[in-house]
C-alpha cells in the first residue's frame, strides 16, 4: 500500500502575486524601433505589396513558471490545474513527471487565475496542494506561438471605454498560417484544438498567391477569402466589399474564435485592427501601440509618422461629419463602416460580442 505524502506546497506564484510580463520584448525595444530614425535598413521596409524579411522574429511569448516543493519519492507524477474559476472549473491541465517547475505559455494576460497541485501515483491521488489565486502581467499584447508563424496575437486585452476591454482567446491576428513551411500536425491540433478556431478568413488576393487554401480542417474551421487593400485602399470599391463582410463575420457570435491574416500581418492585418479597434473604442494611443507592434516582426518597421499610416488616416477623415470629428478616429472608423453598410446596429452587436467587463 502506498504512503501517504506530505502535503504538497505551493512555492511560486505565490497566493496574490503578480507574474512578470508574458512578452519577449521591453517597451524600450519597441520604443527606439521609432524613435530611432537612424536604425539599420531593417526598420526601414514599408512596402507592404512586397514583403521581404528584415530583421528577426521579436513577436514571441514569454512563459509564466509554477514551481512547487517536490516529493523525494521517484515515481510520482504532477498534475497542474490553473482554472479562472475558484472552484476550478473548466480548467488547465498539465501533467509533469518528476519534476517541481513547469513553464506555461498563452495565459491571457490581466486575468485572475487560481492553481494547485496533484502528487499522482498509478493514477491515484496520493496528495493535492491547497488551491491559490495569482494575476498574469497586465502588459499587452498577449502573443501566440505558433512555429512557422509570426506575428500572431490576440486582439484581447485592449481597454475600451472606461471599464470594458477585449475580450481575450476570441479573435486573433497573425501572419500567413504556415510561412515559409507548411503547418504540421502539432501547429494544426494547437490552432484547432487549444485555440478552437472556427473561422479563418484569409486578407490575401487569390491571384498574388500560389496554391492559396484552407490550411486547417474544413470540418472544424471555415475558411474565407476576403481580399483587401491596406491603408487608404479602403476606399477601392472591391476593398469596401470585403470590409464589409469582414465585419459582417465579426457580427455573428458563431463565428468565433476567429483567426484573420494576411501574408506578414502587418499592413492589410493593421488595417481590419485598426477599424475594429476604433469601432470597440480603443484610444488613439493604443491604436498606434497596437499598429507599431509589427515592427517587432519579421517585416521592418510600422510607424504612425509613416506615409502608408497617414494615407489610411486621411481616408477615414474623409469621411467626417465637421473638422471637430477628424480628431476622433472611434467616429472616423464608426463613420467608415456606416458608409460600406455596416450599420450601428451590427456595430452594437460587435460590441457585445467583443467588450466585456474588466474583471
Amino acid at each position: 500500500m502506498s504512503k501517504t505524502l506530505d502535503s504538497l506546497k505551493l512555492i511560486s506564484p505565490t497566493n496574490e502575486e503578480v507574474g512578470p510580463p508574458l512578452q519577449c520584448f521591453n517597451d524600450s525595444e519597441l520604443e527606439n524601433s521609432q524613435m530611432n530614425d537612424g536604425v539599420a535598413a531593417k526598420f526601414q521596409s514599408m512596402n507592404w505589396h512586397r514583403l521581404k524579411a528584415v530583421s528577426e522574429d521579436r513577436t514571441l511569448p514569454f512563459p509564466m513558471t509554477f514551481r512547487w516543493e517536490k516529493n523525494k519519492d521517484p515515481y510520482i507524477n504532477y498534475k497542474i490545474i490553473i482554472s479562472k474559476s475558484n472552484t476550478l472549473e473548466n480548467r488547465l491541465e498539465y501533467m509533469i513527471t518528476d519534476n517541481d517547475s513547469i513553464e506555461i505559455f498563452h495565459l491571457e494576460v490581466g486575468q485572475a487565475y487560481y492553481w494547485k497541485v496533484e502528487a499522482l501515483q498509478n493514477e491515484k491521488i496520493l496528495q493535492e496542494s491547497s488551491a491559490e489565486k495569482f494575476y498574469t502581467n497586465p502588459t499587452l499584447p498577449r502573443w501566440i506561438h505558433v512555429k512557422r508563424m509570426v506575428n500572431f496575437r490576440d486582439i484581447g486585452g485592449w481597454k475600451v471605454g472606461a471599464h470594458q476591454r477585449i475580450k481575450q482567446s476570441f479573435i486573433y491576428r497573425s501572419s500567413k498560417l504556415g510561412l515559409r513551411e507548411a503547418l504540421e500536425g502539432k501547429e494544426i491540433d494547437f490552432l484547432e484544438n487549444t485555440l478552437n478556431i472556427k473561422t479563418e478568413i484569409d486578407l490575401r488576393a487569390a491571384d498574388n498567391y500560389k496554391n492559396q487554401k484552407p490550411v486547417l480542417s474544413e470540418e472544424l474551421t471555415k475558411w474565407i477569402n476576403l481580399p483587401v487593400r491596406a491603408y487608404d485602399g479602403i476606399t477601392e470599391d472591391s476593398s469596401q466589399i470585403s470590409y464589409r463582410k469582414i465585419f459582417e463575420i465579426f457580427g455573428d457570435i458563431s463565428n468565433y474564435p476567429i483567426v484573420y491574416h494576411c501574408h506578414g500581418g502587418c499592413d492589410r492585418g493593421g488595417t481590419v485592427a485598426f477599424l475594429l479597434g476604433g469601432i470597440l473604442g480603443m484610444n488613439q494611443d493604443d491604436l498606434i501601440r497596437d499598429y507599431e507592434l509589427s515592427s517587432l516582426a519579421i517585416w521592418g518597421r510600422r510607424s504612425r509618422h509613416s506615409d502608408e499610416f497617414k494615407t489610411l488616416i486621411t481616408a477615414l477623415e474623409s469621411f467626417a461629419l465637421g473638422e471637430t470629428e477628424k480628431n476622433n478616429w472611434n467616429a472616423l472608423c464608426v463613420r467608415y463602416l456606416n458608409s460600406i453598410g455596416v450599420d450601428d446596429i451590427l456595430i452594437d452587436r460587435i460590441r457585445m460580442i467583443l467588450c466585456v467587463e474588466i474583471p
